[in-house]
């Protein structure tokens, strides 16, 4: 039976940004001389649905980045690579485009751009440090997780509307703690250091379970509010 990887099939998948959840739907055009659906046709459709330039686009399948911007080989990845499926679901995290990016000197952005290396290089051999920034992350999860539970069980408690108002406001701004702790984890470099890895994995993978269920309570919620 044929599969992603040996033709060009159509993919459905639903792209997670923010609180959003916007399908994409990716297919060759006839006049495209690629033989699968690489990850730059995503990244591609991805801006046309959010405007954020690839650039500036971190997109995140089961805690694995699928591109880095400096790196052109990696857009060039068929996505069947990374086990993506009909209906699975990636995230996007932007990063912002400073203004003054458009306007460094080349001096400047090389001066930054040296500083940015070393404060990798730093971040990467120091591992003690780089262990304990992702053990001060995964403590906040953990709040996280148990804050989220203690409400799962308020909501399915409560009945009036001002109740269910507060408690879906709740799982929002749970949903953006969640987020920037995503976007925190994300922005520590651990590509030396396997613990660190397997660490910043499951961290990745505990915010993205407490994310799906941000959005089913809200989507309750909110479901109970239209019914009173």
């Amino acid at each position: 039976m044929a599969n992603i990887k040996d033709e060009p099939l159509p993919l459905d998948i639903i792209l997670v940004f923010g609180q959003k959840k916007i399908p994409i739907h990716l297919e060759l055009s006839s006049d495209d001389e690629s033989k699968f659906i690489t990850v730059e046709h995503l990244s591609n459709k991805v801006y046309k649905e959010t405007k954020v330039e690839p650039s500036c686009q971190k997109l995140i399948y089961k805690g694995k980045a699928l591109f880095k911007t400096d790196d052109t080989n990696s857009l060039k990845e068929p996505i069947s690579a990374f086990g993506i499926h009909n209906g699975d679901r990636i995230m996007l995290l932007a990063r912002k485009l400073e203004p003054a990016d458009a306007t460094e000197k080349p001096s400047q952005a090389k001066k930054k751009k040296d500083s940015e290396v070393t404060d990798q290089q730093l971040n990467e051999v120091d591992n003690t440090t780089l262990q304990q920034r992702l053990e001060d992350v995964q403590s906040e999860v953990e709040k996280i997780c148990l804050r989220c539970d203690e409400l799962v069980k308020d909501s399915r408690r409560i009945s009036e509307s001002l109740a269910l108002k507060s408690c879906k406001r709740s799982f929002v701004l749970l949903h953006e703690d969640s987020m920037k702790l995503l976007e925190r984890v994300d922005a520590i470099h651990s590509s030396n250091n396997e613990e660190a890895r397997k660490l910043k994995k499951s961290i990745v993978g505990s915010l993205q379970v407490q994310l799906d269920i941000c959005e089913k309570e809200i989507g309750d919620l909110s479901q109970k509010l239209l019914d009173d």
